[in-house]
């Protein structure tokens, strides 16, 4: 039984191997007429027998005994010899010629090029007139139009769907030039084509009136297939034209009878061909445009079924559908080209190309989608904790750290890195919320343990080492930004109560640790020692009680100077750490001490660095008051008329830098 498809290239192979003139002595490529190619495929036109039969009658005596010697030869043959042949084409000569071309009527166009390729029965039988039905099925299937007049299916065949130069034989050459009926390549197009403006220099014994029946193209080499309105020559094409033309006129020079009308005759049958040839050109073209469209429609068509077929793939392997839809696209590796029947010998090639990328893929949206999870368990106990914050006293509310810090927690862990499928509810976080004050002071103590550990060893064994004027520590967050503002934290109220915040001074909802600034300690051990304490035991109270007032002695000015607190000189000195080594600082007159103690008191009425400690409404940064403010406030809203520091009000320590802004004197220090 013979097995064969109509879209099938399995012949192609036996196409290639053939030589290029074979190619142009079956289907006219070399520019032979028509009529010669019409005698060629005429050859044995009457004979319908049995092709068995012709082949028989055309072997020779010897060639059968030959044959039957190599027979006898072959039945010496290994097995698997034997069972290739078996699977060939040989018993397809033995066949009647009508059962031969209704097969052959099942083949593509190229197939039957290249089956006529095979042996020389072949060819004989398929460029017979009689199986011109056969390429005609062919073509038509393939929805490709009728072959010009002067061209016979076979030859058309071969323009149409075999991508060699007619030429050089060059392979994978993509377009026909419809005008002169060839299909060739860049390089045989600038050996061969002739502009007319360069035909005397190129052929200098033709006429140039021959160029009038010459077909011709508007493209050439250059145009890169656009058309101009020059007009180019196949030289091979004017040859003949030119012999026909000086037989012809020589005859009517000759004035031979019917000459000289023969010749005016041979005119306009060219005349006529050419305009037959450029019509047929610009059928040719629109037919080849569609062509190409609906092949790019068909291709995008096959790659669309082919991406659902390898979909349909994956969603029984149990993927996500999200997942292969964000992978997988029509111009994927694999998808982009290739049969919209994805069968298992494919799919075992692309499975191995397409899944990690999908694997990958649901790895990131789970992960995703995780992260999704654990911020809305995160939520729940924000709002847990910000419910238990807004019970407490705004001044120890001002101690308590971010929600972040409960995170760490191993009862939080466990709850908020539970798989996505497990509900988490408030109630399960009310166990945390009712140790939460234990959860805060555990925390406090080690972030105060922390600092301590930050001291130097000689600082390790002082008593109360926090309440020191000299140790001054600063964020380790804003340590780590060369440009950000490193604030002075002096004591626990300051260490304690600090938390970063944002610009809009809202705090952020991370942990920070204080740790000890060595720069920033100098600076305030001068300062005390300028102050006449000892720096080692003198404690922040102390320096509060003494309160001297400061000038500095690194500044440029040397009239109007500043006048400054002891926490103020701190925060002064700590900005000439950029430029001086070690800043010292000057104890003030006791005239200008007296006017910036003064007005330092006006200072601390009008700087918004107060929060009532009854409601929450200023105890933001961002929302601290005057104390004229707060103490209205405390008396409207609270009833509270004799308001007590650190019982109704009290600084807020982010904002203890506005309390003490330096005062600058109205006369200078030094007169001039």
């Amino acid at each position: 039984m013979v097995t064969t498809r109509r879209k099938g290239s399995a012949l192609s192979k036996t196409a290639d191997s053939k030589a290029l003139k074979e190619a142009a002595a079956d289907y006219n490529m070399d520019g032979i007429s028509s009529d010669q190619e019409s005698e060629t495929c005429s050859d044995d036109d009457s004979d319908d027998g049995d092709f068995g039969a012709r082949k028989s009658s055309a072997k020779s005596s010897a060639k059968r005994q030959k044959t039957a010697t190599n027979s006898a030869k072959a039945r010496t043959g290994d097995a698997a010899k034997s069972a290739r042949r078996r699977k060939d084409l040989s018993l397809l000569p033995t066949m009647p010629l009508d059962i031969l071309y209704e097969i052959f009527g099942q083949l593509s166009p190229k197939d039957l090029i290249s089956l006529s390729r095979t042996n020389k029965l072949f060819r004989k039988t398929l460029l017979a007139s009689t199986a011109t039905t056969v390429w005609k099925a062919a073509r038509e299937e393939c929805n490709a139009p009728e072959p010009p007049r002067d061209f016979t299916e076979p030859r058309w065949a071969a323009l149409l769907f075999l991508n060699s130069c007619w030429s050089c034989g060059a392979k994978g050459v993509p377009k026909v030039d419809w005008y002169l009926q060839r299909r060739v390549c860049i390089h045989c197009k600038k050996s061969h084509l002739v502009h007319s403006d360069k035909f005397k220099l190129r052929f200098p014994d033709y006429e140039p009136e021959v160029l009038n029946y010459v077909i011709f193209t508007h493209t050439s080499e250059w145009s890169h297939g656009h058309k101009s309105n020059s007009k180019f020559y196949w030289d091979d094409d004017i040859h003949p034209i030119v012999e026909q033309w000086r037989k012809l006129q020589h005859a009517a020079h000759l004035g031979q009878p019917g000459a000289i009308d023969l010749f005016e005759n041979w005119k306009e049958q060219r005349t006529e061909h050419l305009e037959y040839v450029a019509k047929m050109a610009q059928t040719y073209e629109a037919w080849y445009r569609n062509m190409s469209l609906n092949k790019d429609s068909d291709a995008a068509d096959n790659r669309k079924k082919r991406l659902e077929a390898v979909k349909a793939r994956f969603l029984e392997l149990g993927y996500d559908a999200v997942d292969i839809n964000r992978c997988l696209f029509v111009h994927s590796d694999g998808i982009s080209t290739g049969t919209p029947n994805v069968t298992n010998a494919v799919w075992g090639r692309l499975r191995p190309k397409l899944e990690p990328a999908i694997e990958a893929q649901r790895n990131q949206r789970e992960a995703r989608e995780l992260e999704l999870t654990k911020s809305k368990r995160m939520s729940i106990l924000n709002d847990l904790y910000d419910v238990h914050l807004s019970s407490l006293k705004p001044f120890d509310r001002y101690f308590c750290p971010p929600a972040q810090f409960l995170r760490s927690l191993p009862q939080v862990v466990s709850l908020i890195e539970a798989g996505k499928d497990v509900i988490v509810t408030s109630h399960d976080f009310q166990p945390i919320l009712d140790n939460i004050a234990t959860h805060i002071a555990n925390y406090q103590e080690e972030r105060q343990q922390f600092a301590i550990s930050t001291l130097p060893e000689s600082e390790n064994q002082a008593a109360d080492r926090l309440s020191l004027a000299k140790n001054v520590f600063t964020c380790d967050v804003r340590l780590t930004d060369p440009y950000s503002y490193k604030p002075k934290l002096s004591g626990w109220p300051m260490m304690g109560g600090h938390f970063c915040t944002n610009n809009s001074g809202i705090r952020l909802d991370r942990s920070c640790k204080v740790i000890y600034n060595e720069n920033f300690s100098t600076v305030a051990s001068n300062i005390i020692t300028t102050a006449g304490l000892d720096p080692s035991t003198a404690s922040l109270a102390d320096m509060d009680q003494k309160d001297a007032r400061f000038i500095c002695d690194n500044c440029f000015s040397a009239r109007l100077k500043n006048i400054y607190t002891w926490r103020g000189a701190l925060s002064h000195g700590t900005r000439h750490l950029s430029y001086t080594k070690n800043p010292t600082f000057t104890i003030a007159p006791d005239a200008l001490a007296a006017e910036a103690k003064t007005a330092s008191a006006s200072i601390q009425q009008s700087a918004c660095a107060w929060s009532c400690n009854h409601c929450h409404s200023f105890s933001r940064e961002a929302d601290a008051q005057t104390q004229g403010f707060i103490f209205e406030h405390l008396e409207t809203e609270h009833a509270i008329s004799n308001p007590v520091i650190a019982q109704d009000y009290f600084i807020n320590e982010q904002c203890r830098e506005l309390l003490e802004t330096p005062y600058r004197p109205s006369t200078p220090l030094i007169k001039v």
